[in-house]
């Protein structure tokens, strides 16, 4: 039976404390762990946190699991994602955070975090005033409404007023009023303590340093993913992204953006309609295939310098319906004669994707479903998808014939093992 995120919780938090770690899970701790948000937010000396990537890769190893994902999302904190390899539906987001920082704003020092932190069913958790005060900066750093978080301040507030005031004040300095007066105010008032946090907190030099150097490693090593796929029938393939995408976008990535290679403006037939079969289209000559050729190229660079490049360094699955490969596999789609010299020296020269998905199908099953498609062609597609396929790590080859839902969960376990093997490559010295 796969090893469930409660049990893989029990034990990450367990080996902490085994290592000398301290630290708190920072909020939502009441029905931890049986019910789990999407990530678990806890603070750890910020000593310790370059200590936790190489114990959690240790311990999921172990376990069965792999770490897939590792991002600095904010200087002072180190964001993870663990996957059951079993069952890679089965995955854990685990947000750790030294000294608390949003919005630029240094607000919470790790001492402070850890201060006074109190046993709950069997992990830590923090004092009443310290998670008032990490919820209440957390939503006015951000930007984020107060309303739907005044109830649980207001709750944190009581057990213990006097030690909530003086983090309410450390917060916000003295604004007028007191808790009890603020919990009285209308929910939208307190959005007017946000510049006042903002201008408390702003970093120093050393944090806008760090902060800079953080941004620098992200954009020389972007976090984010493109993925691209191939393959003889169309429709498996649109198929195939449909039910990828939220597997992988949920648990790995902040956003998911997705794309066809081909410019819309070549999708279209001389009356504007969307040419049906662009197959029986007659080719183009030489001179207007390159020149086509040249217009794809522009476009694809185009896009990915504008939007695919700056998504990967923001941490977003960048998702392509098809790639410049295409054109070598399919030319004919494209009406061209054949994928000539031209069409491999842009091939090489363009950004190519991280990872290539190419669907693998017999060309007589995809002829049968798509007459209108030539079986020699199809052969010769086929044979060209799996000389492809067989370059490098940049390719899996995938088989078509699978149920839907089968071959997504075969292709999130590719990704994912993609990703494993990038975040350990970069883990070495």
């Amino acid at each position: 039976m796969p090893l469930s995120r409660s049990d893989f919780c029990r034990l990450y938090f367990s080996e902490l404390d085994r290592q000398g770690i301290p630290y708190v899970i920072l909020h939502s701790y009441e029905t931890f762990p049986d019910q789990i948000g999407s990530d678990v937010d806890y603070a750890v000396p910020t000593r310790d946190l370059s200590r936790l990537v190489s114990l959690q890769r240790g311990l999921a190893e172990r376990q069965g699991w792999c770490l897939a994902h590792v991002v600095e999302a904010h200087i002072y904190a180190v964001c993870s994602v663990v996957v059951n390899l079993e069952d890679p539906s089965i995955f854990l987001q685990l947000d750790a955070c030294g000294h608390y920082v949003e919005g630029g704003c240094f607000v919470l020092r790790d001492a402070a975090l850890l201060e006074n932190r109190r046993p709950w069913k069997g992990y830590f958790v923090p004092a009443p005033a310290i998670e008032f005060a990490y919820l209440l900066a957390k939503a006015l750093a951000k930007g984020q409404p107060v309303a739907p978080r005044l109830p649980r301040l207001r709750e944190l507030w009581q057990r213990d007023p006097e030690a909530t005031e003086a983090q309410f004040r450390n917060l916000v300095g003295p604004v007028g009023g007191s808790l009890r007066q603020w919990f009285e105010r209308s929910p939208t008032d307190w959005g007017s303590l946000r510049p006042v946090l903002l201008k408390r907190a702003c970093w120093g030099p050393g944090d806008r340093f760090r902060e800079a150097f953080r941004a620098w490693k992200r954009i020389a090593q972007p976090k984010g993913l493109h993925l691209a796929s191939l393959g003889l029938d169309d429709s498996r393939i649109s198929t195939l992204l449909d039910r990828l995408g939220p597997l992988i976008g949920g648990p790995l990535f902040s956003r998911q953006l997705r794309f066809e290679f081909e410019p819309s403006f070549f999708k279209r037939g001389e009356r504007g309609a969307l040419a049906s079969y662009p197959h029986e289209n007659p080719p183009r000559n030489r001179i207007g295939a390159a020149a086509v050729l040249l217009c794809y190229a522009g476009a694809y660079l185009a896009r990915y310098c504008a939007v695919a490049w700056p998504a990967k360094v923001q941490n977003k699955l960048i998702i392509f319906d098809r790639s410049f490969d295409d054109i070598i596999i399919h030319p004919r789609r494209y009406r061209f004669p054949a994928a000539g010299w031209l069409a491999r020296l842009l091939r090489w020269l363009l950004p190519r994707a991280d990872l290539t998905l190419v669907l693998d199908a017999e060309p007589e099953r995809v002829h049968a479903r798509k007459p209108e498609l030539a079986l020699e062609d199809l052969r010769q597609q086929h044979a060209a998808l799996q000389q492809l396929a067989r370059d490098g790590r940049r390719y899996v080859l995938l088989s078509a014939e699978q149920p839907p839902d089968e071959m997504a969960r075969v292709a999130f376990r590719e990704v994912v093992r993609f990703l494993t093997e990038r975040q350990n490559r970069a883990a070495q010295p």
